[in-house]
């Protein structure tokens, strides 16, 4: 039926090497579409939600406008509470800049901003003071921003 040895011997094989790229095939279908799902399953409930803002608090000459946002983050292994204090240019389109981060206990999550008794008050146009209780570690201080000196007090540390 075959002239020579070589044709056998490729019909022989064809059919068993469809079956097995065909078996291939549905395998990685199924490990890809696992891995869709348990993706978008994994990462549902891992977007930051924020539990406390401050109300803006502007400069004494209105130049300026300084506020604080108390994030929750969770997921496997990385869930956290950060309040991150910003200042912006009143009159200015660019993003308001993080000055002060805080990363405090995650079970206070639910008040986390009220529970460090953040304070921030302008002691003049160019000088704003930032106080927290010391129940958070400082993951970010800017000193100046600007025209602005920004002081950082921990009233557990100097009452």
């Amino acid at each position: 039926m075959y002239p020579d040895k070589l044709s056998a011997l490729v019909v022989e094989t064809a059919e068993p090497l469809r079956e097995l790229s065909g078996r291939c095939l549905r395998t990685a279908k199924r490990v890809i579409a696992s891995a869709i799902i348990g993706l978008c399953i994994g990462t549902a409930g891992c977007q930051p939600q924020t539990s406390w803002s401050s109300p803006e608090v502007k400069s004494p000459d209105g130049t300026w406008l300084v506020y604080a946002r108390t994030v929750q983050n969770s997921g496997f292994g990385t869930g956290a509470v950060v309040t991150d204090v910003y200042l912006k240019r009143t009159a200015s389109m660019a993003s308001p800049a993080v000055i002060l981060s805080l990363t405090h206990d995650y079970g206070l999550a639910s008040q986390s901003g009220a529970t460090i008794h953040l304070t921030m008050n302008w002691l003049s146009p160019s000088t704003l003071q930032l106080s927290y209780d010391g129940r958070a570690d400082v993951g970010l201080e800017v000193v100046r921003l600007s025209n602005v000196t920004i002081l950082v007090h921990d009233q557990s540390r100097n009452p």
